[in-house]
């Protein structure tokens, strides 16, 4: 059963940076692993957080392949404090971002 887990963190702060957000995940560990913009697809251990190219109509070489993110503004899994805070309603799928806090410059 998924979760709402409030992730936060405090590595990266200042401008243009996440400073928490609300996500559905299955565990507290998979909510580590969700970074809070749209851009961001997932973490792997030796690229960091990548995106997914998806550009089938322009570029179709490039669509569904993986891209180094860099931090976003973020921080690495193992800095992000999570804290369980509720149960999601029906139709809220795991991997979501409810909602995120965004410092922009």
């Amino acid at each position: 059963m998924p979760f709402l887990y409030l992730i936060s963190q405090s590595v990266n702060e200042g401008y243009d940076t996440y400073d928490s957000a609300v996500v559905c995940a299955a565990t507290e560990d998979d909510a580590k692993h969700i970074h809070p913009s749209p851009y961001a697809d997932g973490w792997d251990e030796h690229m960091g957080w990548y995106g997914t190219y998806d550009c089938a109509d322009t570029y179709p070489e490039k669509h569904g392949k993986r891209y180094k993110f860099g931090d976003g503004g973020w921080t690495t899994p193992e800095h992000v404090k999570v804290e369980q805070i509720g149960i999601p309603t029906t139709g809220v799928m795991v991997g979501t971002v409810i909602c995120a806090g965004f410092n922009a410059g």
